[in-house]
């Protein structure tokens, strides 16, 4: 039997809430493509799935007091306050199934995960900027030290020795990418029922920080590769390369014997 007004479709529209408002700022500032369209497909499967596990279930009043909530923290204009009070509910929603049934439903994990991956991208940029910096600055310092000289690594400041330096800067941390590709991978394996194990987002992970560093070796050769990996058409190389390397260890997670179907 199904209701006019679900479980599912009350969840679906505080889902919708909070997307809107954690989108409303970069789009009406730099247009739809400031938004990554790695979050709008993560948005699209938590929705449809989230739908789906709840379109046969009559909303209980936790449910609406729930939505209406999170219409209240969002009606601040605030993205980040949008996205934190998405995850704060869908963690809550999470946490109940989990006590009640043992398991998490497919779409509450992805919207937990899209909700998360701001704030805590931010988070760590903020806290651990300097060691995260540092990190990759060491690895790309070390790799461009096996084809040019490299004086040294001070900070995120890779100085070598034909006089030209590289910063290696926030937008630049392998923690942008890696969330990035890690979410792409959890909402689509999720979205499509699958539960993969944690050695192919390990796997994955590890292959998007080895290329922020290769990139990051490369750019600090001189002025013309930082120019063109940077801004030309070495960026846009590099950023088709992820993404094709990112659905194809995807799609494998997808295809392997081992993965487990989610219940929809």
């Amino acid at each position: 039997m199904s209701y006019a007004i679900s479980k599912g479709a009350v969840h679906m529209a505080a889902a919708a809430v909070v997307a809107g408002n954690a989108v409303a700022g970069p789009v009406t500032q730099a247009g739809l493509f400031a938004v990554d369209p790695v979050v709008w497909l993560a948005l699209a499967l938590g929705m449809w799935r989230l739908w789906r596990e709840g379109r046969d279930v009559p909303p209980a009043p936790s449910d609406l007091v729930l939505a209406v909530a999170v219409a209240a923290a969002c009606l601040l204009p605030s993205a980040r306050i949008a996205w934190i009070a998405g995850a704060a509910a869908f963690g809550w929603l999470a946490a109940t199934e989990w006590r009640r049934n043992g398991v998490v439903p497919a779409g509450m994990a992805v919207l937990l995960a899209v909700s998360l991956r701001e704030p805590v991208t931010w988070l760590l940029t903020t806290l651990f900027a300097e060691s995260l910096l540092r990190a990759d600055a060491l690895l790309a310092g070390w790799l461009a030290s096996l084809f040019l000289p490299v004086e040294a690594v001070r900070a995120n400041i890779i100085v070598t020795g034909n006089g030209h330096s590289l910063f290696v800067m926030t937008g630049c941390s392998s923690v942008n990418n890696l969330s990035m590709a890690l979410l792409f991978w959890f909402a689509v394996t999720r979205g499509m029922g699958v539960r993969a194990g944690a050695g192919h987002a390990i796997f994955l992970g590890s292959l998007i920080v080895a290329l922020n560093v290769v990139r990051l070796a490369a750019m600090s050769v001189s002025p013309a590769s930082y120019a063109w990996l940077h801004d030309g058409g070495g960026a846009t190389a590099i950023s088709l390369f992820t993404a094709v390397l990112t659905a194809a260890v995807t799609w494998t997670s997808l295809e392997t014997p081992h993965a487990r179907p989610q219940p929809a």
